[in-house]
């Protein structure tokens, strides 16, 4: 370490006369001022004074220059260079900055350049005794002396683990305060501690493959009748028993050998290994039996690495089981090599709990995903390139199958649930990291052919689906008892119609549905949320749009007909309705799988691909239930146009002999007709949210046109506004099947009815009240209104109203 450059003495005192200087400068002057001028000898002597000081401190610059300058020369000196930056007058020495800041900055990095050669002195140290042990330690395999060699092994890995610590703090510390060629001895010395490094994990692996292979191991991947076709082959043939009746000192020996692959890798490894076992510490949703969810093990990998040769071996390499074709041959295969092989493995556990992972490590389950792992190397080195030359979709679809196949067996393996990936998990995250569809991912031209086939064979079921005859039949296994709105009593045994039910979807709706959610279940085995993202964008997105594009095509043709609530066009065009809103509402209150197609997006709502076709799906059935309201609407105009003739109008002018039950006009009576028929047929077709909605618009268009031209241009005897009070009734009864109370949404009518069926005096007392209410504070008129039981109508309206009675003055 360098010590801190010693200041010259006097330093402060020189400082301290600075001051008294500067006050006696100032005195001077000012005894100038105050003396008229008597006072210039003294001001004159305190100037020489003052020029002495400053060349005194101009001394200690120079000695404290010096001073930094033989630190500097020093510390270079110790580094092996020449006397970088030290002015102390030799030849050829380059000149030291300029100021005191600059000396020491430059002080400062040699000094960081002198610590980065004593890194590099201890690590050159430590990577010598590493490579004397792994010497030692061949020597003693090649003398067939275990004792040696497992003392010798035991060494090294506490010898690496500090040499790891040093490389690691080597590594990061800064070099551009030393030296170039030391700057390259680093380089040099690092490259040489990690030759040693694998030096040392190489002889571990080699006693490792030899102490295995006396107990029979790796056993064959194929027994001897699974033929060259490879499927149903059965792992473990002949010379594989397990290690439980293996010799005992040979599997302590592949114990301890395990032991310090797992002390290697956690030197290496550090901060990954320990992070991955801080995550696991409690396993996440409570599935406290789920392990392995740190780094993999390279103890266990290693292990496996003889099988995953021989995997590579038999589906890699052009043999007859190498078929694009066939994926399943090398997923059966694996998943039978796990699955036999791995609880096998059990007496390896003392390796992990000697390290005390037992709690999130078992040698089962890292034996399983190490296996996964090799499938996914051959995977991606064999068999997607393959794919990807080929061309062919049919190929990627049934790779992704088979690979989802192999991925749900392996998961109890694993120490998941046995229906990860199905629509019963709310976590994909436990199963979905590192899956094969992953690995398929992790190429962006594989990725695009995958999703590319998957969107373009989902098309092609939703087309058949939507060809189908039936397909726009409601879906009678998803018949329920909805809400009664107001009507009350039945039950879900009672026979209903579409209008009586929350969701009446046609067999199409649900079918495409079940193809989204089976597509939507793929998501799963995404662990990334981005790509999770861009396949729901990519596929189930897609797949909805172009449902949405065929329900808008149906609908449009149908409108060009004119006539959408007819008896032929209101059934389909009800169907394409209730399928909109069975969708938005199964979208929106997504279960099961769908929830998969937001998972890890950050967006759960605006935004989401869930939320944009949900709310699209709405946006199409509130335009086509307005629409067809408008239809409704439009056929009972046209149907009332003869109660609306001039000659109608007037005959509520004209007494009659019956004026206190005259029934309903004749004129009006086939268009009150036709629109309970109307509405009859679309509640038959509408489910209840949607008829709802209809209804009430087409009875606003009905009240609107009664109240504006029979109720404010007719001129009303007293029979002829008990005629108009029939007339609203009937049409109230069009509304009756379906709500309680018909008038709560004919306000406007049953009150005009109300104000022209008062008595004449009553009627003319009201209308001077209400006129001069209105004429009076704000309110007024509306609270006379109200004592009237007029509460829709405003004053104005009233008034109008009443001014049609032929006894209004």
């Amino acid at each position: 370490m360098l010590a801190a450059p010693a200041l010259p003495p006097h330093t402060h005192k020189a400082h301290a006369t600075w001051s008294a200087g500067e006050q006696g400068w100032g005195a001077g002057e000012g005894a100038v001022m105050a003396g008229n001028g008597d006072a210039g000898p003294t001001a004159a002597a305190r100037l020489q004074r003052l020029t002495q000081e400053v060349a005194e401190l101009q001394e200690r610059e120079r000695q404290v220059r010096s001073a930094l300058g033989a630190q500097a020369a020093a510390a270079a000196k110790l580094l092996g260079g020449a006397a970088v930056g030290a002015e102390l007058g030799g030849e050829g020495a380059p000149p030291l900055p300029e100021g005191a800041a600059a000396l020491v900055a430059e002080l400062a990095a040699l000094h960081g350049a002198r610590q980065y050669a004593q890194g590099l002195q201890e690590l050159a140290a430590v990577t010598k005794h590493l490579e004397r042990l792994l010497r030692a330690c061949e020597r003693a395999t090649a003398a067939r002396d275990p004792p040696a060699f497992f003392a010798g092994v035991g060494e090294a890995v506490a010898v690496h683990a500090a040499g790891a610590g040093q490389a690691a703090a080597l590594a990061a510390l800064p070099g551009a305060g030393a030296p170039a060629p030391l700057r390259e001895l680093a380089a040099a010395a690092l490259a040489r501690f990690t030759a040693a490094q694998e030096g040392l994990a190489a002889a571990l692996r080699a006693v490792l493959w030899e102490r295995l292979a006396q107990v029979g191991w790796p056993p064959p991947i194929t027994s001897a009748t699974a033929g060259s076709a490879g499927a149903g082959a059965q792992p473990g043939g002949q010379g594989w028993h397990g290690l439980e009746q293996a010799d005992a000192q040979v599997v302590a020996d592949v114990t301890r050998i395990m032991a310090a692959f797992i002390a290697l890798q956690r030197s290496i490894q550090r901060e990954a290994f320990d992070a991955g076992v801080l995550s696991s510490a409690t396993p996440p949703w409570g599935l406290e039996d789920t392990l392995g969810g740190g780094a993999p093990l390279w103890a266990v990998e290693e292990a496996a690495a003889p099988l995953a040769s021989s995997l590579r071996a038999h589906f890699g390499a052009g043999r007859p089981t190498d078929r694009p074709d066939r994926p399943e041959w090398l997923f059966s295969t694996a998943l039978a090599l796990a699955r036999g092989l791995a609880p096998s493995l059990a007496p390896l556990q003392g390796a992990i709990a000697a390290h005390g992972l037992g709690g999130h490590y078992s040698a089962p389950l890292e034996f399983a995903r190490a296996l996964r792992s090799a499938v996914q190397g051959i995977l991606r080195e064999h068999v997607l390139p393959r794919l990807e030359a080929l061309r062919e979709p049919a190929l990627w679809l049934h790779l992704a199958e088979q690979a989802v196949v192999f991925e749900r067996g392996l998961a109890p393996l694993r120490g998941l649930p046995a229906a990860a990936g199905d629509a019963d998990v709310d976590a994909p995250e436990l199963w979905a990291p590192g899956s094969c569809l992953e690995t398929i991912c992790a190429n962006p031209a594989w990725r695009g052919a995958w999703w590319d086939a998957e969107r373009d064979e989902a098309l092609r079921l939703l087309e058949d689906e939507l060809a189908s005859p039936a397909a726009w039949q409601p879906a009678q296994a998803l018949w329920g008892s909805g809400d009664d709105d107001e009507l009350g009593g039945g039950g879900p045994s009672c026979p209903r119609e579409a209008w009586q039910a929350e969701f009446w979807p046609p067999v199409a709706a649900e079918r495409a549905l079940a193809l989204v959610a089976e597509l939507a279940r793929k998501c799963g085995w995404l662990a990334d949320g981005a790509t999770r993202r861009r396949f729901a964008a990519h596929v189930p997105q897609e797949v909805l749009r172009a449902l949405r594009g065929r329900l808008s095509r149906e609908a449009r043709a149908a409108e060009e007909w004119r006539a959408l609530a007819s008896a032929r066009w209101a059934p389909a065009l009800g169907a394409y309705v209730c399928a909109a809103h069975w969708l938005e509402h199964s979208l929106r209150e997504a279960d099961g799988p769908l929830v998969l197609l937001d998972s890890g997006s950050g967006e759960h709502g605006r935004g989401s691909v869930l939320a944009v076709e949900a709310d699209a799906l709405a946006a199409f059935r509130i335009k086509w239930t307005l629409k067809l309201a408008k239809a409704a609407a439009a056929a009972f105009a046209d149907s009332a146009t003869p109660y609306m003739r001039r000659a109608a109008l007037d005959a509520f002018a004209l007494d009659a002999d019956d004026w206190e039950d005259p029934g309903p006009s004749p004129a009006l009576a086939p268009a009150v007709a036709e629109l309970a028929a109307t509405l009859a047929r679309l509640a038959g077709a509408l489910d209840a949210v949607a008829f709802r909605d209809l209804w009430r618009a087409v009875a606003v268009a009905a009240t609107r046109l009664l109240f504006n031209e029979v109720a404010t241009e007719a001129r009303f005897s007293r029979a002829g506004a008990v005629r108009f009070r029939a007339d609203y009734q009937a049409l109230a009864a069009a509304f009756a099947p379906f709500t309680l109370r018909p008038a709560a949404h004919l306000r406007e009518l049953s009150e005009a009815a109300s104000l022209l069926t008062l008595p004449p005096a009553e009627a003319m007392a009201a209308a001077e009240r209400v006129r001069s209410a209105a004429g009076g504070a704000p309110g007024a008129a509306t609270a006379e209104l109200r004592r009237l039981g007029i509460v829709r109508l405003t004053a104005e309206q009233a008034l109008c109203v009443l001014a049609q009675r032929l006894d209004s003055p």
